[in-house]
């Protein structure tokens, strides 16, 4: 028994010396890979070169340029992402600069990105940075408005201008005026970020002869994405001492057409019974009686003065009536028209037909046009004002706003 027992215990303690002996070397072996794996890690380091953080371009598949170190490979595969989502794989040298171009072009907005690479013993990231990706111009919205002055009536245009993405950089006005000539003027702006307001008054000392002229803005945000966008149903006109024949730009009464602080009286003439319906500034008298759109209207300035005027496009013609003799009219159309062409007019009464074309300019001076002649035939009648024609016989006569 003691023999027997003797043996086990000896075989036990061998089992057991050779069971811890491979437990320490299993043990060991598991410190050293950690070890060497700490020593010897996989990419050491990547470096984001460009673009630099918060970039901003108009390229839609733009160049990313990064440096990765490894301690153990001399090349290995990195691996662009944007959005977490995979743009394109490259095999990398060591501890040199390498560019991964997205090999898809990428829409409007905000992305973050970020290399990935991989070396013999695994995988790492890279920090993140943030790219905006945008090609779209600025959006304009224009608001309009004339305004009655002591001294003449101006205009203004205030728009609104929108970035989805980035702020807007500049905007400024280009004026193509009455005359030809073409002049810049800056706005004042107003707002930040991605939205912003321009704002130009227009009046006499920054417009350069009468009648129709045209406004455009052009906007540009941080990249250079530009956008135009023109303000067309503009005129200039003006007034002289004294009676002028001028167009309603809107519906209203006789008092509403106090444009400016120079006038004192408005009147509007009857075709039909040949007499004037007239109101003095300050009295009640026919200061509410009705004008339309188109209505032909004399006003009494006791200076010479300017009327910057929009006109609204919401009413596209109009059917005066005119009677046997001299009728007042106003032609309509955005551009001047010259008095033979507002000879050639048609008239719904085939019976009836246009004798004499006759305008009154700012300084009181008579053109008269006989239809069918050449005298006079080229006068031309800037947008705005008012005229006179001689008929034949009772008829409608349509404008078109054109």
């Amino acid at each position: 028994m003691n023999r027997t027992a003797k043996t086990l215990k000896g075989i036990f303690v061998k089992n057991t010396k050779l069971t811890l002996s491979i437990i320490s070397f299993v043990f060991a072996f598991f410190i050293l890979t950690l070890i060497s794996n700490f020593v010897y890690a996989t990419i050491t380091s990547i470096t984001l070169n460009s673009p630099v953080n918060e970039y901003n371009t108009t390229d839609t598949t733009p160049d990313f340029n990064f440096t990765a170190i490894s301690d153990i490979n001399s090349t290995f595969t990195c691996e662009l992402f944007i959005n977490d989502t995979g743009y394109g794989t490259v095999t990398a040298n060591n501890n040199t600069p390498t560019t991964i171009t997205a090999n898809t072009s990428l829409s409007d907005g905000k992305y973050v990105w970020y290399i990935n690479c991989t070396d013999a013993n695994g995988t790492v990231k890279s920090s993140e940075r943030n790219i905006t990706i945008d090609t779209t111009a600025p959006s304009i919205s224009f608001s309009v408005s004339n305004q009655t002055g002591a001294t003449q009536m101006i205009g203004s245009i205030n728009a609104t201008v929108t970035d989805a993405l980035l702020p807007i950089d500049t905007c400024y006005y280009t004026i193509y005026h009455p005359n030809g000539s073409i002049t810049t003027e800056t706005a004042m702006v107003s707002g930040s970020g991605s939205t912003k307001y321009c704002y130009l008054e227009l009046n006499s000392s920054n417009l350069y002869g009468y009648g129709r002229f045209v406004v455009q803005l052009t906007v540009n945000d941080t990249l250079g994405n530009s956008a135009s966008s023109n303000s067309t149903n503009w005129t200039i006109i003006m007034l002289g001492e004294g009676w002028n024949l001028i167009q309603a730009d809107r519906n209203g009464t006789l008092s509403d057409f106090n444009l400016t602080g120079y006038i004192t009286k408005v009147s509007w003439y009857n075709n039909s019974a040949k007499n004037y319906t007239t109101w003095v500034k300050g009295s009640a008298t026919n200061q509410d009686f009705p004008v339309t759109d188109g209505d032909a209207l004399y006003v009494y300035s006791t200076a010479t003065t300017y009327l910057v005027r929009y006109w609204n496009v919401d009413v596209t013609s109009r059917n005066l009536t005119l009677t046997s003799g001299w009728n007042q009219a106003t032609h309509f159309n955005l551009s001047s028209l010259t008095l033979s062409q507002l000879c050639s007019e048609s008239l719904e009464n085939a019976s009836a037909g246009i004798i004499y074309v006759t305008f009154v300019n700012q300084t009181g001076f008579y053109w008269s046009h006989r239809c069918g002649f050449s005298f006079n035939a080229d006068v031309e009648v800037p947008r705005g004002y008012g005229y006179w024609l001689k008929v034949n016989a009772t008829t409608n006569y349509i404008r078109n706003r054109e």
